[in-house]
């Protein structure tokens, strides 16, 4: 009998039902998880963080021979996607050519002005192709053969603060301007209206860090989300072009390109719900069956749905003879790395962060208000710690005697088990979902984890991929 730590480490091609069932694994566990990340206890930056670490556990239980993958560039890539971190509550209506102010006037209604319904669909495919640059780059790196050490890692986040910000303050308000400029004439407004000296540019520059002070202002908290969702998009370009011709990964760069243009797909095509919820063009219209079946909490599922399905159809898709090749050579960043040093950061970012706090924070933030909150906080802190402190003592902080492929096949299902729980029971009565299943967005929670039980046995098994036989021969010279 094959040992099973070894099967593990394998390479094993997933056969044709096989990528189709990842692809479907892919598509309901992002949906569920996206819909996750709208709840409180999740919310922006600390829900990306789930969706990303979940996410790659799935990735990595697939394509985790490949040791280029461990516990901490796991953990860097799924704290990356927080890095990014989008506002998108004034853009994802703009769809139906209509642009609301944001503040209630003294007639108690917000202003609204007309907007071409092509730039709120631009504003969402920038949202979109901007949410996830580092996060798209790591993942390119990880399936190209390409070697990358701290200097290109470094190069790369230089690039990405570098453009976010230049561009935030010299090129995007331009842009705005020359795509929708009614967001731009509503700020202004709304400046005069506050008694506010300055142009929108002007007054975006000596505010830029304060959302809060903007949202107070007609057309402000949208002009701000605005810029900073154009810069977002264009820093994603600026990485994809340091990937390809700075540092020369064509793989890794049509890779990151792939995931980039799948996140502004996806968040754009979900928005429909958005777009039929809210009465259609300029909120004329009424949609009685396409009503029930859209709204917010839709629009988050679907759009997780469409992304998750199409970043595992590009992973399955690449040619996985090349994949196997490469699978032995370990990344010089962490394989370079002082052994103290890759100890602390997995211990804090991988333990502490990603499977320590993506649970604590939720199910204690659900508590909010209540007399459960703090001692739930200090409480699981504590059991979460001294968790972590038994597993240093027994495998090191680094985990570097812990088959990592084995270990994202076996904590897939716990982690997306523990975040369906969290999401259907924990927290006050308003909070736990399982009062409300005839919510279809809360349907789509439960229709999803029963695929994913259904499809995990026949992708998985013993720790690996199971393994079919499918007549294909490997020919170590195939590229991508």
């Amino acid at each position: 009998m094959v040992d099973a730590a070894k099967s593990a480490r394998t390479p094993v091609e997933l056969s044709k039902p096989q990528k189709a069932a990842a692809v479907a694994m892919g598509a309901f566990l992002m949906g569920a998880l996206w819909r996750f990340r709208g709840e409180h206890g999740y919310g922006a930056s600390w829900g990306l963080l789930t969706c990303g670490m979940v996410f790659l556990l799935l990735v990595f239980a697939v394509f985790g021979f490949r040791r280029k993958a461990g516990f901490l560039l796991y953990s860097l890539t799924a704290a990356a996607f927080m890095l990014s971190t989008p506002g998108w509550g004034t853009l994802n209506g703009q769809i139906t050519g209509i642009l609301e102010s944001g503040v209630a006037g003294g007639d108690g209604q917000q202003i609204r002005v007309f907007i071409n319904p092509l730039s709120g669909l631009f504003m969402m495919l920038c949202l979109g192709f901007g949410l996830a640059a580092v996060f798209a780059f790591l993942l390119g790196r990880f399936f190209s053969d390409r070697p990358y050490g701290f200097k290109d890692m470094a190069v790369v986040l230089a690039v990405y603060f570098a453009v976010k910000y230049a561009t935030r303050a010299a090129l995007s308000p331009a842009i705005l301007q020359l795509a929708q400029p009614q967001a731009v004439d509503l700020f202004a407004l709304g400046l005069q209206k506050a008694g506010v000296a300055g142009t929108p540019w002007q007054v975006y520059l000596q505010h830029s860090f304060d959302h809060a002070w903007a949202k107070d202002i007609h057309g402000g908290r949208n002009y701000f989300t605005s810029i900073n969702t154009i810069s977002s998009a264009i820093t994603s370009l600026a990485v994809w072009l340091t990937m390809r011709f700075a540092l020369k990964d064509r793989t890794g760069a049509r890779i990151m390109l792939g995931i980039c243009a799948a996140f502004a797909f996806a968040i754009t095509l979900a928005d429909l719900s958005l777009f039929f919820a809210n009465g259609g063009y300029r909120m004329q219209h009424t949609y009685d069956l396409l009503y029930k079946l859209s709204g917010w909490g839709m629009w988050e599922y679907f759009t997780g749905f469409f992304a998750g399905g199409l970043l595992m159809l590009i992973f399955v898709c690449l040619p996985f003879d090349r994949l196997a090749v490469g699978a032995q050579a370990e990344e010089p960043f962490t394989a370079d790395m002082p052994g103290w040093l890759y100890g602390i950061l997995n211990f804090i970012v991988t333990l502490g962060l990603c499977f320590s706090s993506t649970l604590v924070r939720p199910i204690a933030s659900r508590y909010e208000d209540t007399v459960y909150h703090i001692p739930l906080y200090a409480g699981l802190s504590a059991v979460f710690l001294i968790v972590m402190l038994l597993v240093t003592l027994k495998w090191g902080a680094g985990l570097r005697g812990v088959d990592f492929r084995r270990f994202c096949v076996y904590a897939l299902p716990f982690f997306f088990t523990a975040h369906v729980c969290i999401y259907m029971f924990a927290g006050t009565q308003d909070m736990q979902h399982f009062r409300h299943t005839g919510d279809i967005a809360n349907k789509l929670v439960l229709t999803s984890f029963a695929v994913f039980c259904l499809l995990y046995p026949f992708v998985f098994h013993r720790g690996g991929v199971r393994q079919r036989s499918t007549g294909r021969r490997q020919n170590p010279k195939a590229e991508i």
